[in-house]
């Protein structure tokens, strides 16, 4: 492909530098230096040239910055911010345990600083980010500081093009109504934000977060389009999270396996074959794996809990035939792409287009994250499912960083949050 700008190399990806094979080979773009790999050069080359590089990012879905000296998490980032028209997101509302922002940075998260996210034994599930949240980032940065030794790809999965592949039917079953995607227990918000309840009741009202009631108990309850049109592409494209649907990882595991051969991956190929002997043979290390998940339910008691599936809500995996999982697992891996990170790449995702996911591996692997432009939604059952999303042109304020500001202001506030961010 023929680079688009005179003072770096765009490219798309050759074979060797691809994870696993893929028919998506436009995916992602990559921009490397021509003659200047310094920061200071990338800084005033995204600035200047942000408009082509969104367009880039809309067009392929992903940008791979690569070659460039980035060398930690304060560079990527200014780097990242340094493109116009990108706001970063700090404070998440009901963002999930472990996701804490980096020393020394105003929006670098630890992809999750209690479990190991790619580069492990599982598969992770693909999801656009946030599907459980309310705070849905438009764009996603990703800084790679330690690539795993093995594996540990971000797999990147096309979600416009999943979309086209889905039958008629079960294109307007999505789009005719919004689905059911977590609560979140009145109880575990007021520990977690150091808010009384009529506080936090007034403020879901007034951002439009629905309360519901069930055996006494109050929740917040968040609702999702399931389709959008892309604020860019006029496209439509699926906002899902693969969480939770049933049997969907076990037809993922299967369309997999075949990429997955050799001596190096016998244990991951046995663990995904029979699960019941992760304990024995866990490529992650047994006492790491049970500690990283005695902190994470521990978070998750300091108010980080949320129930994804509830039985009489319409929610996506209420709508899936057996034979529309199969489609769907067989789709994600036909529009599936990924690459071998290096150390010092940057990734810039289109989370309106592009669900992704840590692929499986071994060995270190250490990941900073940046999330970027909310994106404003409807949270009710009765939004429909489809959803036009409109570029506002202007920087919009985090559900959950006004949440805080109510909080230090208020005169019932603690001052201080309760669990993790």
């Amino acid at each position: 492909m023929t680079s688009r700008y005179d003072d770096v190399v765009g490219r798309v990806l050759s074979e060797a530098e691809r994870g696993l094979p893929t028919d998506e080979q436009e995916t992602p773009f990559v921009i490397e230096p021509l003659e200047s790999a310094t920061t200071d050069f990338l800084s005033d080359f995204l600035s200047r040239h942000s408009e082509q590089v969104l367009a880039d990012i809309a067009k392929h879905g992903a940008l791979l910055i690569r070659g460039f000296d980035i060398a930690s998490s304060a560079e990527f980032e200014r780097l990242f911010l340094s493109i116009r028209g990108m706001t970063g997101m700090d404070e998440l509302l009901l963002s999930e345990a472990g996701r804490t922002l980096t020393d020394g940075t105003r929006f670098v998260f630890h992809t999750n600083a209690l479990i190991k996210t790619g580069g492990a034994a599982n598969f992770d599930d693909f999801h656009s980010e946030n599907y459980f949240a309310p705070d849905v980032p438009h764009y996603i940065g990703f800084f790679c500081l330690t690539p795993s030794d093995l594996g540990g790809e971000t797999g990147l999965v096309n979600l416009r093009k999943v979309y086209a592949d889905l039958p008629d039917r079960l294109k307007q079953e999505l789009e005719r109504g919004a689905c059911f995607a977590a609560r979140y227990a009145l109880e575990d918000m007021e520990r977690r934000y150091g808010l009384p309840a009529h506080a936090i009741e007034a403020f879901c009202e007034e951002v439009g977060l629905p309360i519901v009631s069930e055996d006494g108990v109050d929740y917040v309850a968040i609702h999702k389009p399931s389709v959008i049109e892309h604020p860019v592409t006029q496209e439509k494209v699926l906002l899902l999270n693969f969480f939770n649907i049933p049997n969907l990882l076990e037809s993922l595991v299967s369309r997999f396996m075949p990429d997955y051969q050799g001596k190096e991956w016998f244990r991951h190929r046995l663990i995904w074959r029979f699960p019941q002997l992760a304990a024995l043979v866990h490529p992650d290390g047994v006492l790491r794996t049970f500690y990283r998940r005695a902190r994470y339910r521990t978070a998750h008691r300091a108010g980080s809990n949320a129930q994804f599936a509830i039985k009489g809500q319409r929610w996506v995996g209420t709508l899936l035939t057996s034979d529309d999982i199969q489609l769907i697992a067989e789709s994600i891996r036909r529009r599936f792409s990924s690459f071998r990170w290096k150390a010092g790449d940057l990734l810039i995702l289109d989370n309106l287009q592009i669900a992704h996911a840590g692929m499986p591996g071994r060995g270190k692997r250490v990941m900073r994250v940046m999330l970027c432009n909310p994106v404003p939604l409807p949270y009710s059952a009765a939004s429909p499912g489809l959803h036009r999303v409109v570029e506002t042109g202007e920087s919009l304020t985090t559900l959950g960083r006004r949440l805080i500001d109510l909080r230090d202001t208020h005169p019932a506030g603690t001052g201080e949050p309760i669990g993790a961010k």
